[in-house]
């Protein structure tokens, strides 16, 4: 009995959500800062500049870490809430920051990667904070 409550329940929660997405995407786009088209313009993303000019380097760390991509967990290993859309071992994940956390394993091996990326956070956002965080991975590398 509680399980067929519970499969009923489920099938109403999801009609619900599947009503509800048209307008909570709608008040999602509203409130973007990004345009809602297909191709944006660079102008509207001004960190990618920095964020680009590291490329040799986040390229380098790239290739060191793809070499032992066979070590590396699959998306679904990471976030089991993925596990309807990475089945197998072919979606591999490199996470420096998810999930609320920051990988401090990963961090240390794409040291100049994390560096831009947290210069182009600190960039879009303007944190002091993050910034901090940046020069002592400038001192360390």
């Amino acid at each position: 009995m509680a399980g067929d409550l519970r499969v009923r329940l489920r099938k109403r929660v999801m009609r619900f959500g599947k009503r509800m997405r048209p307008r909570l995407d709608a008040l999602l786009v509203g409130q973007s800062r990004v345009p809602n088209q297909p191709i944006l313009d660079r102008a509207a993303f001004p960190f990618i500049a920095s964020f680009e000019k590291s490329w040799p380097a986040i390229r380098q760390e790239f290739g060191q870490i793809y070499g032992m991509r066979d070590a590396l967990p699959a998306f679904h290993q990471i976030s089991p809430d993925q596990k309807r859309i990475s089945t197998g071992d072919h979606w591999k994940t490199f996470v420096l920051y998810g999930f609320g956390a920051r990988s401090e394993r990963n961090c240390r091996r794409g040291p100049r990667t994390q560096l831009a990326l947290l210069q182009a956070v600190y960039d879009v956002e303007g944190k002091r904070r993050v910034r901090e965080s940046a020069d002592d991975i400038v001192e360390w590398v």
